[in-house]
């Protein structure tokens, strides 16, 4: 019989209540030990309304603005992001100021939100 095949608890109302991880830390598979990343769902709903309302002010930015904006939420650097728009650097580094402005202002509330930490 295979370990898989033991992963499963009985249950009775003649028995007393047991945890599940006491039942199951015999286990020896490395997939056991593994943390689980996953949000728990109030905080997936408050990432999921938080982007929303993110995507949504980003929608209603200039767009020199705007470009720069989906480009950091894209993780894309300053420097590829100054390649592919044919600027210089420094002038991202001053859209992206420019950007943090209008942000600290309008998305203050925003600045507790899971989706940023």
């Amino acid at each position: 019989m295979t370990d898989c095949q033991h992963d499963y608890i009985y249950c009775s109302p003649l028995f007393d209540v047991q945890s599940l991880d006491e039942s199951l830390s015999h286990r020896r598979s490395p997939a056991h030990r593994l943390r689980d990343t996953l949000d728990d769902p109030e905080t997936a709903l408050v990432k999921a309304r938080d982007k929303v309302r993110l995507s949504r002010w980003i929608g209603t930015l200039p767009h020199a603005l705007k470009v720069v904006a989906q480009a950091v939420m894209t993780g894309e650097t300053q420097a590829s992001l100054a390649r592919r728009l044919g600027l210089t650097e420094a002038a991202i580094s001053k859209r992206m100021k420019r950007l943090a402005l209008f942000g600290r202002t309008d998305l203050a509330d925003l600045r507790a939100s899971p989706l940023l930490h």
